[in-house]
């Protein structure tokens, strides 16, 4: 009897937990991460993750960009739109939900590089550094927001 009680408590607690992601959504500490299924330019990345109640992926420390590296590589994808640009302000890359500067970065030797011209950040998956491209390439994306208990 004591048995059953607890298999029906377990249960009903199971039941009425709330997932922290969206099905699609991987989690990783206190947020919620979507990987794109196909390649877009940087404008309409931001577009689909802001759709999705989301942001263009803005990564804060070199462990987060380990685990999005991990996951990308797993996807096959070479490159990751992140949510940096210095469209606004050339060479003062920042990002592009607040307008803040990152804390965190992780440039390649000589980069950025592309003047007025390339004004979108990716992620290289290989040499795991950031580069600046023309924001009309199409890369994959990740799309990022707070996991739902911590909304």
């Amino acid at each position: 009897m004591k048995l059953e009680i607890f298999c029906l408590f377990v249960l009903a607690t199971a039941a009425n937990t709330e997932r922290a992601c969206d099905n699609g959504w991987l989690p990783y500490k206190n947020h919620c991460y979507w990987f794109s299924p196909s390649p877009d330019t940087f404008h309409y990345a931001v577009i689909i993750c802001s759709e999705k109640g989301s942001k263009l992926l803005e990564i804060k420390d070199a462990r987060e960009e380990k685990w999005v590296l991990l996951q990308s590589r797993i996807r096959g994808y070479s490159l990751v739109w992140i949510g940096l640009t210095d469209v606004v302000d050339d060479g003062q890359y920042v990002f592009l939900s607040s307008g803040l500067t990152s804390r965190y970065s992780n440039w390649d030797k000589g980069e950025p590089g592309g003047g007025t011209i390339e004004n979108c950040v990716g992620l290289q998956t290989k040499g795991r550094k950031w580069h600046d491209y023309l924001c009309t390439n199409k890369f994959f994306y990740v799309c990022k927001k707070p996991a739902k208990h911590f909304v």
